[in-house]
């Protein structure tokens, strides 16, 4: 995608009347990026993926549908529950109904999905003061939710946040507002509270560029442990998996496909909002 292109879906995407359908435009993006880099030759996943070992065992799976509200949540251990694939509100039901007093850990491979279940399930987690490991991917409502609600959060994969309802909706709710998407920012202002984290990692991400000033749409962004826990994430165990992450570049430089532009340290706004943070603080 050239420059040209980028400021002017920027400056679409920032529009106020459009603020409530920045979904269509992600998706316009994906369109654009795809014609201007993609390879014409068919591209067998499940053949590409499948010679990449537990990564790409891991990608398929989190995208899974197949499972969904019947057999998203197995039992790895007395202690282990583990959740593969899209978070709907069949997935909180079944989490519901395995869920016991012996559980401690939850393991999460997840490419995210309902923000109003994913706030559900972490809130059950967060008052079960379960552990939660990223086996595989866990991105957009598996992040912002699932794993920052963990006790102990462990990183062994990918961890991608891409913006938040309150990010997507803060310029336009009202008090009082009845639309799903403001209830949801409300409730997310509260659990980031409840966990100590402000919304600026949100912020930044709900940005084209995910804040990187690049020129470049990002699907997400894969922060380090040490830049996660500078903004207040606590109990970070781990890091992003590296061989993941070239091995997605490698596939976005070849293929072109949004999916796998991931935006990674450092990160020019995350550092500069860091700073003034720091400083405000400090006077």
């Amino acid at each position: 995608m050239n420059n040209t292109a980028y400021q002017e879906l920027s400056a679409l995407y920032r529009t106020p009347i459009l603020k409530k359908i920045k979904v269509v435009f992600a998706i316009v993006i994906a369109l654009t990026i795809i014609a201007c880099k993609r390879n014409q030759k068919d591209i067998d996943w499940k053949t590409e993926l499948s010679q990449l070992g537990p990564m790409g065992e891991a990608y398929m799976r989190m995208a899974r549908k197949d499972c969904i509200g019947k057999c998203q949540w197995t039992r790895l251990s007395k202690n282990t529950l583990k959740f593969e694939g899209t978070i709907t509100h069949e997935s909180y039901d079944e989490f519901m109904q395995k869920i016991n007093d012996d559980i401690s850990e939850v393991v999460v491979n997840s490419a995210g999905g309902s923000v109003t279940s994913g706030l559900k399930i972490a809130a059950e987690i967060q008052r079960r003061n379960l552990n939660v490991v990223v086996k595989g991917y866990c991105v957009s409502s598996c992040a912002n939710y699932l794993f920052l609600s963990g006790n102990r959060k462990e990183i062994d994969g990918v961890l991608g946040f891409h913006g938040n309802a309150r990010a997507l909706t803060k310029d336009i709710c009202k008090e009082n507002d009845d639309d799903q998407q403001c209830k949801n920012g409300i409730k997310e202002k509260a659990f980031f509270e409840s966990i100590g984290m402000s919304n600026l990692l949100f912020d930044v991400t709900q940005s084209l560029d995910k804040g990187m000033q690049t020129g470049i749409a990002y699907v997400y962004y894969a922060p380090s442990a040490s830049t996660l826990r500078e903004l207040g994430v606590k109990g970070i165990v781990g890091d992003q998996n590296k061989d993941y992450l070239k091995q997605m570049k490698n596939y976005y430089d070849e293929f072109g496909l949004p999916e796998f532009s991931v935006a990674t340290d450092p990160n020019p706004t995350i550092l500069k909002k860091l700073k003034e943070t720091q400083i405000s603080s400090a006077k």
